[in-house]
């Protein structure tokens, strides 16, 4: 007997990163709009981009290279990147409403406090990894 992981929905869980205490104090200090499911939301979408997060960037962006290149084996002349980047804040009893990532083939999360706030995937049917974007990969896998 055997079990085939058919269609396979991949997750990446990376080394940790230390953020600097200008970086944790940076994210934590941003303009707050309120956001669907009672959390908060920066009103900044590409906090990546501002001055004194690039150590937090570059070690994002070795992540993204790494899960794409070395986890999926998809080309390394296919060089995924990252589009926007925002803070969530999820105080007690508040959530973070069930939504799609359209315009992304691969989304990550980056926890400040941990990970005892659960994050729950979902994809419908009709979401394939990749969707109509066709790309090379070295070797198939899993």
């Amino acid at each position: 007997m055997e079990t085939v992981a058919l269609f396979a929905t991949p997750l990446f869980i990376s080394d940790e990163y230390a953020l600097t205490p200008a970086e944790d104090a940076f994210l934590r200090q941003q303009d707050w709009r309120g956001n669907t499911g009672g959390n908060r939301r920066s009103a900044d979408s590409h906090v990546l981009d501002r001055a004194g997060l690039q150590g937090l960037r570059g070690f994002l962006e070795a992540q993204v290279a790494f899960f794409a290149h070395q986890v999926l084996k998809v080309n390394p002349r296919h060089r995924l990147y990252i589009t926007q980047s925002w803070v969530n804040l999820n105080e007690r009893g508040t959530q973070h409403h069930l939504h799609a990532h359209q315009n992304s083939l691969v989304s990550g999360v980056f926890y400040l406090d941990g990970d005892d706030s659960p994050i729950v995937f979902q994809r419908p049917a009709s979401h394939y990894l990749f969707g109509n974007v066709h790309l090379t990969f070295n070797e198939l896998n899993l």
